[in-house]
Order: C-alpha cells, then sequence, then structure tokens
C-alpha cells in the first residue's frame, strides 16, 4: 500500500463539534475516525486521554485497529513533508511493523 498526499476528489478532514458535557459523536455521514493524539500530551494526562479513548470507542462499537507507538520519526518526517511510506523501510522498520494490521485493513 501506497499513502500520498490527498487527492482533490478526496473527502474532506473535518473536526467535530463538541459539546460540553456530551458525549462527542462523529459527524452525520462519517464512516471512517482516526483519532490523533495532540502533540504534547504524554505522563497521566496521556494515560486518561487514551481510557477515555477506549471508553469512547467500546460504547460506540467501533473497533481499535491499533496503537502507533510515541516516535520522533513521524515528527521529523512530517517537518519534510515525508511519512513512513515515503523512506527507505530499514529506517523505520519497527514503525511499519505497527501499521500492517491498519493497512490490511484498509485494503480489505
Amino acid at each position: 500500500m501506497m499513502l500520498r498526499h490527498e487527492e482533490v476528489s478526496a473527502r474532506p478532514v473535518r473536526g467535530w463539534d463538541i459539546d460540553p458535557g456530551h458525549m462527542a459523536r462523529p459527524p452525520r455521514g462519517v464512516t471512517h475516525v482516526v483519532l490523533d493524539t495532540p502533540a504534547g500530551l504524554h505522563g497521566k494526562l496521556f494515560q486518561q486521554a487514551l481510557a477515555l479513548a477506549g471508553e469512547f470507542t467500546e460504547q460506540l462499537g467501533l473497533p481499535v485497529l491499533g496503537c502507533l507507538r510515541p516516535t520522533q520519526n513521524y515528527i521529523h518526517l512530517a517537518a519534510r513533508g515525508l511519512t513512513l511510506f515515503d523512506v527507505a523501510p530499514s529506517r523505520v522498520e519497527r514503525d511499519l511493523e505497527q501499521w500492517q494490521d491498519l493497512c490490511r485493513w484498509l485494503d480489505s
């Protein structure tokens, strides 16, 4: 599988309207969701956010397809406009392994 920059015909990336005090739900018509951890979230706060995300996906009956390790590879590559899939696999082998289940799911 080769990931590339978003094509013009691709659906837009949208944020969610969050109503304080209510469970956040995906926008109407959304079939796939990626929950991204904000930079700088670590330690106890990260663990709390991870637990909340687990509860959220469980309540909605959503499968968790994988978790990615915290690595500087994403930061360094993003600064150059690249992804893990744009560099020699030997440089990011450990990270590519974590993407295999997700890639298989996307290809199915």
